[in-house]
């Protein structure tokens, strides 16, 4: 009977390891009730879950048991406060290209997909820019290029672009 008891539990724990959702289903809905209506909760095998972290590169990829596409501000604080809240590592993604080899660290994490907070807003006057934690390098150069304005830059959109060399 003691040997029935240990594989069942070695068998429980065994799957509540390889579940993406492992100990974590009811607090999903703890969290969706904190988060804006429009914010999107994806599992993985579901489409939104694999277009979030499909990657350039398969060096070094996190492991991600949700990915959350915020669609506020406080979606962001909400997602960060519950990871710390329930010991589970959090990684923000914008366009996947991260090629930065301690990505690889996140195990079993949220992956905060930032895609619908990908704004660039120069002030009227053109003294500041607001950029949004989804923004791409590449939108981001190319509004502030628009608006007589630069910034430095680390991927191949400023030598990869047709723009002229002496702006």
């Amino acid at each position: 009977m003691e040997v029935i008891v240990a594989v069942v539990g070695w068998v429980v724990h065994m799957i509540s390891r390889s579940s993406p959702t492992a100990g974590i289903s009811f607090d999903i809905q703890n969290l969706t009730d904190k988060l804006s209506s429009s914010a999107q909760v994806y599992l993985p095998g579901s489409n939104g879950f694999n277009n979030a972290t499909a990657r350039w590169s398969s060096l070094d990829t996190p492991n991600f048991r949700m990915v959350i596409a915020p669609n506020v501000e406080n979606d962001v604080a909400e997602i960060v406060k519950f990871a710390n809240g329930m010991n589970i590592p959090y990684l923000a993604v914008t366009g996947g290209h991260g090629a930065i080899t301690t990505v690889k660290n996140v195990h079993d994490g949220i992956g905060i997909w930032m895609k619908n907070l990908d704004s660039v807003e120069i002030a009227p006057d053109g003294s500041t820019a607001t950029i949004g934690g989804g923004a791409l390098t590449k939108v981001v150069v190319d509004t502030l290029w628009a608006a007589g304005k630069q910034t430095g830059e680390s991927d191949c959109s400023m030598t990869c672009s047709s723009r002229p060399a002496n702006r």
